[in-house]
């Protein structure tokens, strides 16, 4: 069985994802570690680079995303 742990964050809470992905990546070097970004990167940073899968929400399926609420 494998071990995954993510977090959620926008794109200014990357360097607590940075600390916590770290952490993990020392305590636990086999676990596959996530990070799912509510925003866009706006070329701040490369999620290529980053020790972590960056997952962007627009890449996921979900229904109604750019729906506009009132």
């Amino acid at each position: 069985m494998k071990i995954a742990v993510f977090t959620i964050i926008s794109k200014n809470y990357l360097h607590f994802a940075r600390t916590l992905m770290g952490s993990i990546k020392k305590t636990q070097p086999t676990w596959d570690r996530r990070v799912l970004l509510t925003d866009e990167t706006e070329n701040l940073f490369d999620p290529q680079k980053e020790s972590f899968k960056v997952t962007q929400i627009s890449e996921l399926s979900l229904p109604d995303f750019y729906h506009k609420f009132p």
